[in-house]
C-alpha cells in the first residue's frame, strides 16, 4: 500500500476556431513559464487551410 494520495489535476480545455484567442485571457494565470500541447499536425493543417 503507497498510503494516503491526493491527486489533483485541474485542465481546461478550448476547441475550434478562434481558440488561441482564449490564450489572453489564460496566460496571466500563471507564472512565466507554460507549456502548451498539442497532437499530430493538426494545427499545421488547420493554419494552411487543409
Amino acid at each position: 500500500m503507497l498510503g494516503n494520495i491526493v491527486h489533483s489535476n485541474p485542465t481546461k480545455l478550448y476547441f475550434g476556431e478562434g481558440s488561441l484567442e482564449h490564450l489572453r485571457e489564460e496566460l496571466p494565470n500563471y507564472r512565466k513559464n507554460v507549456q502548451l500541447v498539442y497532437g499530430g499536425s493538426v494545427i499545421t493543417r488547420s493554419a494552411s487551410g487543409m
